[in-house]
């Protein structure tokens, strides 16, 4: 009797780490987070010299993100973008899926483009923690 070898399917874990992964490549990504309602790293790609700066700076903005979404003020902001004086950019782009709110926290270079990887990170995100 032949044995069919099948694939395994790849934990939740690992496919939001692969979604971070192919962005931070695609888009040259220093690095990378993903990180939840309670201001926890679920997952995070690239180097790690800041990502304890990026985790702080989302836990500071994502009150105030969310209660300008909540109340009727009328503004829907879903990202904050700073430069820093060596020219690096952090970006953290806000989000829900299935109710609980999101941020992906991004370090890069100035010059370089973000918001088509984030953009399609972020959908790719929204499906897999529905």
């Amino acid at each position: 009797m032949a044995q069919t070898a099948q694939t395994a399917k790849p934990s939740l874990a690992e496919a939001i780490e692969n979604v971070l992964a192919q962005a931070a490549e695609g888009a040259g990504f220093d690095e990378l987070l993903l990180i939840g309602e309670e201001g926890l790293v679920i997952a995070a790609t690239g180097g790690t010299e800041y990502t304890d700066l990026l985790n702080l700076v989302s836990i500071q903005l994502q009150p105030p993100i969310i209660e300008l979404r909540r109340d009727s003020w009328g503004v829907d902001l879903d990202e904050v973008v700073t430069t820093t004086q060596d020219k690096r950019r952090f970006c953290f782009r806000f989000f829900q899926a299935a109710g609980v709110d999101y941020v992906i926290a991004a370090l890069f270079p100035k010059k370089k483009a973000y918001r088509r990887a984030t953009n399609r990170a972020i959908r790719r995100l929204q499906k897999l923690l529905s």
